[in-house]
């Protein structure tokens, strides 16, 4: 067909092949559809991924790693976590979902970041990320009120 624009629209099969959808003239390859960032979990894990991040000096990608890593970058990992559920009121599920875990390991960063507040200098420093990340969420309108 003359003037079909070939789309790669995402790998299938065993040896990962391309799979091509032809889009006529005149249509945007790219699907209009609404974006993961338009999803309150989605952008509460992140905002709390950013949060952490800028506030711990632990770079982004190193908390948006999938291996454990050094102990301070699982604790801003755990941080991030924990905001996400407490301030972001995300479930442990989709915070799970979004930082490439189970729930279950999700549910055991934030006991360990409740375990922690025992030490006066780091209850300090959470309970400042907590009022920043709850003015973010101010700021934002408050998603999630209705959960």
């Amino acid at each position: 067909m003359s003037g079909v624009v070939p789309l790669v629209h995402g790998r299938a099969g065993l040896r990962r092949r391309a799979v091509v959808h032809d889009v006529p003239p005149g249509i945007s390859p790219r699907r209009e559809r609404s974006s993961h960032n338009d999803d309150p979990a989605v952008a509460g894990c992140r905002l709390s991924r950013q949060i952490a991040s800028a506030v711990l000096a632990i770079p982004l990608e190193e908390i948006a790693r999938a291996n454990r890593g050094e102990a301070e970058i699982c604790t801003a990992r755990h941080v991030a976590m924990y905001l996400a559920h407490v301030i972001f009121q995300v479930p442990l599920a989709a915070i799970g979902a979004d930082f490439g875990r189970d729930r279950t390991s999700v549910a055991h960063a934030i006991r360990r970041v409740e375990d922690q507040r025992d030490r006066p200098d780091f209850d300090a420093q959470l309970t400042r990320l907590e009022t920043l990340a709850a003015e973010c969420r101010a700021l934002l309108g408050g998603w999630r009120d209705e959960a």
